[in-house]
């Protein structure tokens, strides 16, 4: 090659690098926080359910926040904590939801590359007042002990994440005092040099060491990447390779899918090392490392949840977010006779909690109805949780609008189906609507449908309201049950699993007894069925409508076609009339 040529494929080759390294650059652009968060785009919509809890900001800065879910337990005084670094709080709140831990968690999100962690975290205080500063935050808050102290210590990071890792791995003290890390798709390093194209030992150096101390059984560390190439520095799978080959483990060809949308090809395990190689080359994939980051954090040394066998699972409470919900609701083509329909989260009014979502609705004028299809994300199974297609699935309206009518529909997975149409009850109280999976009785072909949920998955497609006139509905608390109905089963006072005549002495005894206070359901023995906080004549005829009913055949209150044995209606209604007239005044 004469001097010449080499010259000009030089500088070809130095424009193609920068035009890589721009592409890269517009890539990492689109993972920062604020894009993470607020970008309407399917790819951000979540799969799985929200989690209720307290979001508290720390004193350290304003990007670093505490969350403490409902019902977090307390053991011996000490309760484990899980760190993240880089994405959207929603989103690992939802996932650690999804993995069922038992944990705190702080969040730390900053906007930029590796460097916007890097450079905090190399003071090294910073990592220590961030956990002295949520020990002593959750230890003030109800219900907690000011003695409370961390147990077990977990870390993970997504992306850009990993420069506070890193930082806070080179420290002794914090070193010894983590237990676990998970690098989601978060380990980058620049190369030793141009003609040396490996990861730099000296930023691969603490994550070696743990690696190292993982593989030998005395710590945890996950490793996952995706087949993203970064050209100018070494990229997910070339620091993975690195680790492996640090602690002499070799990775296995698989084919697994994973959590969502995760699919995996290739794996490795030794001691308390992993690391798992996902598919994928372009920017979503880089994301569902994130988005489906419960994949993993089941596998961390954190206290887990035993959840109750058949309790409900939460699609939406809109407590912190509105997801799924969260995409316009005339998003979908599907809708007809709307002027105008907003959905937006509001305080002013929940069935439980703090927040709910209101859904406003405004006729065409010419119309004679309207439809409207609130899609849960987006309408695609990918964006949302997958279901049993058994049990119930149910969901609390309010209106005063006359005129309203309620339906959902599920993808079956390749098929979609249709709920019974169901009047909604405009006395501007909460009430539960909902519908059995498994009878087909409740269902009726949709889309490629045949009005079966045959399963062995579903999806929740959409909540359909129906209407005559403009309206304004508020939803909230979108829940599926396998075990029974979202309810319990109705009239089930004794908790025996049936409905009888011990149940209507039972809720006699009651009557006229206010209910909990909770805005929930009362539990066998306290007879508020509905929820109202009022043991009342609601609650008999929820009773009565499930008079002679099991809990393995039930068919709920709220679903049409529920008719009760002639003989018990009269028997009941009778019993009812004698309760109401022996009620003190």
């Amino acid at each position: 090659m004469q001097p010449e040529e080499s010259f000009v494929f030089g500088q070809f080759a130095r424009i193609l690098e920068a035009m890589r390294f721009r592409a890269f650059l517009g890539l990492m652009v689109l993972l920062s926080p604020a894009w993470l968060v607020s970008t309407p785009a399917r790819s951000q919509a979540q799969a799985l359910p929200p989690v209720s809890g307290t979001t508290v900001t720390l004193d350290t800065a304003p990007q670093h926040t505490l969350f403490i879910p409902d019902g977090l337990e307390v053991d011996a005084g000490r309760v484990d904590l899980l760190v993240h670094f880089h994405g959207s709080a929603d989103t690992v709140h939802r996932n650690a939801g999804h993995a069922g831990l038992n944990a705190a968690i702080v969040n730390v999100s900053y906007s930029g590359f590796s460097s916007a962690y890097s450079g905090p975290f190399g003071d090294p205080d910073l990592f220590g007042a961030i956990l002295e500063n949520a020990r002593t935050t959750l230890a003030a808050r109800p219900g907690f002990d000011v003695t409370l102290d961390w147990d077990a210590v977990s870390v993970s990071s997504f992306s850009a994440g990993y420069g506070a890792v890193r930082e806070i791995l080179k420290q002794p003290a914090y070193f010894d005092r983590i237990d676990g890390v998970l690098l989601a798709d978060s380990l980058y390093a620049s190369f030793n040099g141009p003609s040396d194209p490996t990861p730099r030992a000296s930023q691969m150096a603490p994550f070696r060491a743990f690696a190292q101390a993982a593989a030998t059984g005395d710590k945890t560390m996950i490793v996952s990447h995706s087949q993203v190439q970064t050209f100018t520095y070494a990229n997910t799978a070339e620091t993975a390779d690195d680790l492996m080959q640090h602690v002499g483990v070799a990775p296995q060809a698989v084919q697994q899918d994973g959590l969502g949308t995760l699919s995996f090809y290739r794996q490795a395990e030794l001691g308390g090392f992993s690391v798992w190689g996902a598919s994928g080359a372009d920017a979503d994939a880089h994301l569902e490392h994130l988005r489906y980051l419960g994949e993993w954090l089941d596998d961390l040394p954190v206290e887990k949840t035993d959840p109750e066998p058949g309790g409900p699972l939460s699609i939406a409470n809109f407590e912190t977010a509105e997801a799924p919900f969260d995409y316009p609701p005339l998003y979908s083509g599907s809708n007809v006779g709307i002027a105008t329909a907003t959905a937006e989260r509001v305080v002013s009014e929940a069935h439980t909690g703090a927040a709910s979502q209101e859904i406003e609705v405004t006729k065409q004028s010419q119309a004679p109805a309207w439809m409207l299809r609130h899609t849960a994300g987006g309408g695609f199974p990918s964006n949302n949780t997958p279901l049993p297609a058994e049990g119930w699935i149910g969901l609390w309206l309010k209106t005063e609008s006359q005129g309203v009518s309620v339906q959902i529909g599920l993808d079956d997975p390749d098929s979609a189906d249709l709920s019974t149409l169901t009047p909604v009850v405009a006395d501007g109280a909460w009430r539960l609507y909902q519908w059995k999976i498994d009878d087909p009785a409740q269902w009726q072909a949709w889309v490629d449908g045949d009005g079966v949920i045959t399963g062995p998955l579903t999806t929740l497609d959409a909540i359909f309201l129906h209407g005559d006139r403009s309206a304004t509905v508020y939803l909230d608390d979108v829940v599926v049950t396998s075990g029974s109905t979202p309810l319990g089963l109705p009239g089930d006072a004794d908790g025996d699993g049936s409905v009888g005549l011990l149940d209507f002495d039972a809720l006699a005894q009651r009557f006229g007894a206010p209910g909990n206070g909770s805005g929930v359901p009362n539990g066998p023995g306290e007879g508020d069925f509905n929820g109202d906080d009022a043991v009342d004549l609601l609650d008999f005829d929820l009773l009565a409508q499930n008079f002679g009913v099991s809990a393995t055949a039930a068919v709920t209150a709220s679903a049409p076609g529920v008719v009760p044995e002639p003989a018990g209606l009269g028997l009941l209604g009778g019993a009812v009339l004698l309760v109401v007239r022996r009620r003190p005044s």
